[in-house]
């Protein structure tokens, strides 16, 4: 049906006889300010409902354009040349559909439009704007009151859809169930939508956004179904879907996701969960658990097709759990695998790749374990080498350090020292030092000696006592007896006076060895053997005239520096 400027009515008399007639498509043209299309034989028409127009061209939608069309309540325009909308041209209409799709209305008609918001079941709108904008921040106030179950935004040229704090976070009708956006430009995006059913958001900029922020303003939402699809996501924030109890289908397919980086724990209801063409390659153990459980429980289902796994020893855990699990993975025949040497297969037989995976990784598990322990054997037996070799040097700076912060005299650190000699003995020589050297050396020769079982401090660690008696000692004087060799203390003060002389003495020796008995060379420790053959040593005599020189060479060793 046709309607030009000379004939700008359609033909009464034969449209009224439809009565019948419920769905009409005509072509449109009104070209004047004034122009009404439709006679008003057409409001005889109660059965009709729907009409769609093929080619339309409106000068001008107003409150007459549908005067005569009363019992309509579906009314599309689907790329309608409408040159100007006058406010309340929807005013009164009982619409359970409107379809601008493809209608190109200035800013000022769509605010006029979105002000004529009147009792809808459905509202669609598709590519309405010129310009690229952000989305009204008083739109869905608009929507409020109007009953508004589905609403199509997609097609658009919004870059951002965030009330203002001054209204209530989008103020979403409690009827709205299904929201479109897909297929703007958008770069941001938070409403509370606590009582929407399904959002899709594919096609738009929000990777960035999604990375740090989510979508939603609500701590719990009705979700059922997000499309999130072409949208360059390289990650997403980790509680984006908390408090989504009800979500059962996820689409981020057609990004750039490495890995799954959202928690999936929280994902109660999740049925179906698309990841392909993306950048995936493994899954965390952690994720996969999580998965693991979704798989068993609510039967999920899950698209990696598109991706390119990796095929490796690191993620043999992966491939298996794929193919432990692949009624639950949907094109998994068309799956493709990247091995170490670049080779990419397709994983037409998932679980003969996993296989043999297995038993790859298997003997590269024994051959790092064998190596690994070679390795720690040999860095234990180094650590142990070098602690037996420097041990008493290790124990000699320990108890050196540790004087230097003891409650007890502080160290003397000066030249002068405490003591001329240190006496060294075993037990079984107490008499020997108690009869002779104390009365020939302190008292007939006026020097000062430390005797352990007289100058220790009470109280004080052994270990402790000898090392600071040794350093505050000019020389330590070893009485060598066979028991002195067997003496667990007598060793520890030889081998404390041998580092004495390493560490504190710049090489001078402060050792000095009487023989009280006739020891063979075989009989000594090789350490003993060793400052015997390079530093001098005396013998004691055991006669009274060779005593006497002994006491003598011994008090001018005494006091020699």
């Amino acid at each position: 049906m046709h309607n030009t400027n000379d004939h700008f009515k359609f033909p009464d008399d034969v449209i009224s006889e439809l009565t019948s007639l419920e769905s009409i498509s005509l072509d449109i043209i009104a070209s004047g300010q004034k122009s009404v299309p439709f006679g008003r034989k057409f409001s005889e028409l109660t059965s009709l409902r729907k009409m769609k127009t093929d080619f339309c061209n409106l000068a001008t939608l107003s409150n007459n354009t549908f005067a005569d069309l009363p019992y309509l309540d579906s009314i599309d325009l689907n790329g309608c040349l409408v040159k100007s909308y006058i406010l309340c041209a929807m005013c009164g209409k009982q619409l359970k559909l409107l379809s601008l799709a493809s209608v190109e209305l200035s800013y000022t008609d769509f605010w006029r439009f979105i002000a004529d918001f009147g009792a809808l079941s459905v509202e669609t709108m598709t590519d309405i704007l010129p310009t690229i904008i952000d989305l009204p921040e008083p739109f869905f106030d608009f929507l409020y009151n109007i009953g508004v179950q589905k609403l199509l935004l997609n097609k658009n040229r919004f870059i951002k859809a965030i009330p203002a704090t001054f209204y209530t976070f989008g103020k979403f009708s409690t009827t709205l169930k299904v929201l479109d956006f897909s297929d703007n430009h958008l770069k941001e995006i938070r409403y509370n939508m606590a009582r929407l059913s399904r959002l899709d958001l594919q096609g738009n900029d929000l990777g960035q956004f999604l990375a740090t922020n989510t979508y939603m303003d609500s701590n719990k939402t009705a979700l059922i179904e997000i499309n999130l699809s072409l949208n360059y996501i390289h990650m997403l924030n980790f509680s984006i879907f908390h408090g989504h109890s009800m979500l059962e289908k996820i689409n981020l397919s057609n990004n750039t996701l490495p890995d799954i980086t959202f928690d999936v724990s929280s994902l109660k209801a999740l049925m179906w969960l698309d990841l392909s063409s993306n950048k995936i390659s493994i899954f965390k153990k952690k994720t996969i658990a999580s998965l693991t459980t979704l798989i068993e429980t609510n039967n999920l289902k899950i698209d990696l097709s598109a991706n390119v796994l990796q095929c490796s020893c690191h993620s043999e855990y992966f491939i298996k759990w794929i193919a432990d699990n692949s009624r639950s993975f949907l094109y998994s025949q068309t799956y493709k695998c990247k091995f170490g040497n670049g080779t990419v297969i397709v994983l037409g037989q998932i679980e003969q790749i996993a296989l043999q995976l297995q038993k790859e990784c298997a003997s590269h598990t024994a051959l790092i374990i064998c190596i690994s322990v070679a390795i720690s054997t040999a860095c234990i037996a180094l650590v142990f080498g070098l602690v037996y070799r420097y041990r008493w040097k290790i124990r000699y700076m320990y108890y050196m350090t540790k004087s230097r912060y003891t409650q007890y005299t502080p160290l003397n650190t000066g030249i002068d020292h405490t003591y001329n000699a240190f006496i060294s003995y075993a037990d079984t020589d107490k008499d020997f030092v108690i009869n002779e050297w104390i009365p020939q050396i302190e008292h007939n020769s006026n020097l000062k000696l430390c005797i352990h079982q007289r100058d220790f401090v009470p109280g004080e660690e052994i270990n402790h006592n000898i090392t600071r008696s040794i350093h505050e000692s000019k020389k330590t004087i070893c009485i060598i007896t066979k028991d002195f060799l067997d003496s667990h203390f007598c060793m520890f003060e030889f081998n404390m006076a041998r580092m004495e002389s390493i560490y504190s003495r710049n090489g001078q020796s402060v050792l000095f060895l009487v023989f009280y008995e006739q020891i063979l060379p075989k009989e000594l420790p090789l350490f003993v053997l060793e400052h015997v053959q390079q530093q001098s040593y005396i013998e004691y005599p055991h006669d009274e005239q060779g005593n006497v020189v002994f006491w003598e060479k011994t008090s001018n060793r005494v006091i020699q520096t």
